[in-house]
């Protein structure tokens, strides 16, 4: 957990600079009317009625929940599951299918990690994400909307004009922000490269040169874009980046909800010397003998106690109205693009 922890405390340091940022460049830019920036997170027909409007508001969400992040979160995950059940001595190995070991989490270890992963993604993914990401669009549409040039803006000629209108010092902020959050956004993509090469392709080659490599693949494209396409293309790549993560996160999230929904594969056992398992509870599930809840108690026919982690139906529901939500965005784009309507990537 050691090497784990600083990787977590070295990625952290640059996505709250990346925070801090923005939060000193929403005092220096004057927001008229608060409401419409309310207004501005909810759902409106705007997004079929303006041109590239779903485009950007798919790169939006593939930005915010980069599909990558969720193999290197679970892979995060294990170690911790480990190094607590090691810690309180309830550490088991058992055989899978194929007769090889592997860790069998204990029950209060899950909990433990439940509560942190609850905590960890209510703050990275609805606190921190949404906030940087809402305020690139608040910064840039207070201070540059209406202003000549600022229509077809890239990143770069945005620094340009913040510099403009606002000060220097503000355009510097600016770049600091997208600095941080290039280095976090680039370790998570690194890690997440080399996780799957591992663990999905069953890549044994050094991890220093797996690294190299992942992380070589990846910018391959944008060093072509920078060299021959320029300031624009760069711009556009970006862009058609993010639009690529939200294409691609209903395939990485179909799994994710059908093995939470899996009673079978969300099942805990409960052993005799886990009896103080038992009353263990948080905030989403209650697990006690009487448990009637999300997370019941079941008993099989060698008396082996065991606990249901599965999502709630209420759950499940929401989970799918939010991968049809995007599927349907994602399919919506791809008919515009056969159609032949103008889309700027």
């Amino acid at each position: 957990m050691k090497h784990i922890r600083k990787f977590e405390l070295f990625v952290s340091a640059f996505v709250l600079s990346t925070f801090c940022c923005f939060i000193v460049l929403l005092t220096k830019v004057d927001i008229s009317s608060k409401l419409e920036v309310l207004e501005g997170f909810l759902p409106t027909p705007v997004l079929f009625k303006e041109k590239n409007a779903v485009y950007l508001g798919l790169g939006i969400i593939g930005a915010t929940v980069m599909p990558h992040s969720l193999y290197l979160g679970s892979n995060l995950v294990k170690p911790r599951l480990r190094e607590f059940d090691i810690h309180y001595g309830s550490y088991r190995i058992e055989s899978n299918e194929h007769g090889e070991p592997i860790h069998k989490p204990s029950l209060n270890a899950i909990g433990y990690c439940l509560n942190y992963s609850y905590i960890e993604l209510i703050l990275s993914l609805c606190i921190i994400a949404v906030f940087i990401n809402s305020s690139i669009l608040i910064v840039s549409a207070a201070s540059l909307f209406g202003k000549p040039g600022a229509d077809d803006a890239d990143l770069i000629f945005i620094y340009d004009l913040l510099c403009y209108y606002i000060s220097d010092q503000a355009g510097l902020i600016f770049a600091l922000a997208m600095f941080f959050s290039a280095i976090a956004a680039g370790v998570i993509c690194t890690m997440s490269g080399m996780i799957i090469a591992e663990g999905s392709i069953h890549w044994t080659i050094n991890p220093l040169f797996r690294r190299l490599v992942t992380r070589t693949i990846s910018i391959i494209p944008c060093l072509f874009m920078a060299l021959f396409s320029g300031r624009s293309g760069v711009a556009s790549i970006l862009n058609l980046s993010q639009v690529v993560l939200s294409l691609i996160l209903p395939f990485v999230t179909a799994p994710l909800l059908y093995f939470t929904m899996n009673k079978e594969i969300m099942t805990v056992k409960v052993y005799d010397d886990d009896n103080n398992e038992i009353s263990f509870s948080n905030s989403n599930n209650n697990v006690s003998a009487t448990s009637n809840e999300t997370t019941t108690l079941l008993t099989n026919e060698f008396n082996v106690k065991k606990v249901d982690f599965s999502n709630s139906t209420i759950m499940t529901a929401l989970g799918f109205i939010s991968w049809f939500t995007i599927g349907f965005l994602n399919i919506y784009l791809i008919i515009q693009w056969l159609r032949g309507e103008e889309i700027h990537f």
